[in-house]
């Protein structure tokens, strides 16, 4: 339901696209996205498990529009919930 309107310059959700790891398929899943510095923070709401998050691990990039703008992302990695808290802008509410 919300693919339709992420990634645009309206929304806060992000539109990440990625290669399923052991389909070879590409994905778009929407995505709260909170940028920070040179890169974009992105709550793991349900965990490592979920599949866009090991497809991005797996391949080791992906893309990201965010603000209608689109990003190659590099070399993702988690960061702990109190790490995250400290980076983001007050008043930003995040889930960690």
């Amino acid at each position: 339901m919300t693919r339709k309107i992420s990634g645009t310059q309206r929304s806060s959700w992000g539109l990440l696209t990625q290669v399923g790891r052991r389909s070879g398929h590409v994905y778009q899943t929407s995505l709260g996205t909170n940028p920070c510095g040179d890169g974009f923070l992105v709550p793991l709401g349900y965990g490592p498990h979920t599949d866009w998050y090991r497809n991005l691990i797996a391949a080791g990039v992906g893309m990201l529009t965010c603000k209608g703008r689109t990003y190659q992302l590099e070399w993702p990695e988690v960061i702990s919930g109190r790490v995250s808290r400290t980076t983001l802008p007050h008043g930003r509410k995040h889930m960690a």
